[in-house]
């Protein structure tokens, strides 16, 4: 049995590793790294930006935790929210469908061979 934590890492840097301290003060990158993968935890990250933006977050968050953990993540997937933006209403710049996040976080975590990783499949919310 593992948990899984489905979440985004908002206030994160796109271009560098983030401090242990950085990000944002309700989630500082080594509170995201202990709910992400310390013990039996595992990512599951909101990649909802066209822009890649979030990938990027999450490439340095996992290099965040190979510097200072020893480990790059193992990603259990990517969280996607196509399916809800359709159904709800329109969602401009954050609406990646399943394969698009996926690829997203691919090409960023295989940037860096520290972080170098194959991300498990991708899912996508949506409303009942």
């Amino acid at each position: 049995m593992f948990f899984v934590n489905y979440g985004g890492a908002d206030g994160c840097p796109t271009t560098s590793v983030p401090s242990a301290g950085g990000c944002n003060s309700v989630f500082p990158a080594e509170t995201i790294w202990r709910v992400s993968w310390s013990g039996l935890a595992y990512p599951l990250p909101e990649i909802y930006t066209t822009s890649g933006s979030q990938a990027s977050q999450w490439k340095y968050l996992s290099l965040y935790s190979y510097l200072n953990h020893g480990s790059k993540f193992t990603f259990k997937g990517v969280m996607t929210q196509a399916g809800a933006c359709n159904q709800a209403g329109p969602c401009s710049g954050t609406n990646n469908g399943p394969s698009t996040g996926w690829s997203q976080l691919n090409t960023a975590v295989n940037t860096d061979s520290r972080t170098a990783t194959t991300p498990d499949g991708p899912t996508d919310i949506r409303w009942k």
